[in-house]
């Protein structure tokens, strides 16, 4: 009866499990307890010979890898772009392009807060532009995968 295994793997954080198996399949690691048997070992081959990962993908903002299993609303994070800064003198305040936000002062103060841009990274370069400052014919985030030397 698999049900109490079943209720104890699913009772367990995936990372928390992700790492105590690697753990005991690891031959250099500082084990607790003697590691798995050749007969748990294969096993555990047999179990796991037809589990495949996810195809890694590629973030046309941030240029990050990413599995769409941990895509979040906070994965992908796009600093402010320094040169996109307008100082206005009269009104006291620089405006940044890249987002739109202002603070006060006359460019000494840094960028706002935060990222100009947080969110879910995306492989869909339609959906990648998030700019204040860019337009339809000037898409200012997306700098090309050639550029930034990645892969794939």
């Amino acid at each position: 009866d698999p049900t109490a295994l079943y209720d104890l793997v699913h009772s367990i954080p995936p990372q928390t499990l992700h790492v105590y198996t690697l753990a005991y399949l690891c031959p250099t690691s500082n084990l607790p307890q003697a590691p798995p048997s050749p007969r748990t070992l294969t096993a555990l081959t047999h179990f796991f010979s037809a589990l495949s990962p996810p195809p890694q993908l590629h973030c046309v903002c941030c240029h990050a890898s990413f599995f769409d299993l941990s895509n979040t609303d906070m994965s992908c994070w796009i600093p402010h772009d320094d040169e996109s800064a307008l100082v206005d003198c009269a009104a006291y305040e620089t405006l940044w392009g890249c987002c739109g936000g202002s603070i006060e002062g006359t460019g000494d103060m840094g960028p706002p807060d935060g990222w100009c841009y947080e969110g879910r990274h995306t492989t869909d370069t339609k959906h990648a532009c998030f700019r204040a400052d860019s337009t339809i014919h000037d898409n200012k985030l997306l700098v090309l995968c050639a550029t930034m030397g990645c892969h794939g």
